[in-house]
């Protein structure tokens, strides 16, 4: 009754106003939920160990800096640092993009090299890609940087295969990189041989994502990596206090990584990531094998089930888990092994067995 002669006042245009009016209530109230990340921390936060993810990793898998090659190149959306391992100019490349705001350490190393991993990702070169400015030590970029949609970070992707002279290769996707990588196939189908998706959306974002971009955006520019969006990307891999509690050594990696990239620079890639366009039924033209795997607890499943149902079925294949999906490659990796042993065999892939001696130099 108060706001009756305020919105009296805005004559025909009321209903917009009142439309904005309750969308914004709607957003404060998810944003004062009782339900942040925050609110169900077993300890506090300063008595965290500063040691980086880059760092603990390194040593787990006994790796040194001579394992993989640093490249950084001009593309034609902006400079981009990735990472080969391999001879890159003889073997099959695969091309391996990680999840939202990580990296290749703390995303796709845990998952390639383990030991189930390696039997099967020996066979390539890999060439690590990165989220703009979100690698290990990354510099603050500009807000001119010139990527600003996801056809813009296909179009890097574009570049760096063409850097490197390779006619075709093989894709895998954690995440959002699923998005990325998949986007990529349907746009160059002569070039993808075969992509594997964990996870992964496709098509325009979710009314939950335009809320959360409108909401990242201004506080990310603003006053730098806010907590709550710091929290709710530590969210999507940590969902309830006990998948935190459980994996608490993990969560604090990636709480103090997240710390570590520069806010401008993650607020371009979810900009870039936001700002897609598609729709699902895109996805029947999708030309090369695509495996899919995807869990009935992450907050992607139902896309999953949809790219699921608009690939043709001679051309995807769908593994569903029960387990929390977005931890496996990093906690459970060998969870993952059997399914794409068996999609890339099906494709006509060979997978001998790696020498002890290989397998000892990257562990």
């Amino acid at each position: 009754r108060a706001l009756r002669p305020l919105f009296a006042h805005f004559g025909p245009h009321r209903h917009c106003f009142l439309d904005c009016w309750v969308l914004g209530l709607f957003i404060f109230c998810i944003l004062s939920s009782d339900q942040h990340l925050h609110r169900h921390q077993s300890r506090p936060l300063h008595t965290m160990s500063r040691q980086t993810a880059t760092e603990r990793y390194q040593r787990m898998l006994g790796l040194t800096n001579s394992v993989f090659e640093t490249h950084t190149i001009e593309t034609s959306r902006g400079r981009v640092v990735f990472y080969t391992e391999g001879d890159w100019r003889k073997q099959t490349l695969l091309f391996a993009y990680p999840d939202l705001g990580l990296n290749y350490i703390n995303c796709l190393i845990p998952f390639i090299h383990s030991q189930e991993g390696w039997a099967i990702f020996h066979n390539f070169s890999i060439v690590y890609l990165s989220q703009p400015g979100i690698h290990p030590d990354a510099e603050t970029l500009t807000d001119s940087y010139p990527c600003a949609s996801l056809d813009d970070l296909v179009d890097q992707v574009e570049d760096i295969r063409k850097y490197l002279g390779a006619a075709h290769i093989f894709s895998l996707g954690v995440g959002a990189g699923s998005t990325v990588m998949i986007q990529y196939a349907l746009r160059h189908p002569r070039t993808v041989v075969a992509t594997i998706a964990i996870g992964g959306v496709f098509g325009a974002p979710s009314f939950q994502e335009w809320c959360f971009s409108k909401f990242g955006f201004t506080n990310l520019e603003s006053v730098g990596l806010f907590w709550r969006v710091r929290d709710m990307i530590l969210q999507r891999y940590f969902p309830s206090p006990d998948d935190r509690q459980e994996n608490w050594e993990l969560y604090q990696m990636y709480f103090h990584e997240l710390e570590k990239i520069p806010p401008i620079n993650l607020s371009i890639f979810l900009r870039s990531f936001f700002n897609r366009k598609g729709n699902l039924s895109d996805l029947s033209e999708l030309q090369t094998p695509l495996l899919l795997l995807t869990s009935t607890l992450s907050p992607d499943h139902d896309h999953a089930k949809k790219i699921w149902h608009h690939v043709p079925n001679n051309r995807c294949e769908f593994v569903e888990y029960q387990e929390l999906l977005d931890l496996i490659p990093t906690i459970e990796p060998s969870r993952l092994s059997s399914p794409i042993t068996y999609f890339l065999q099906g494709i006509g892939v060979s997978l001998p067995e790696p020498s002890a001696a290989k397998h000892h130099d990257h562990f």
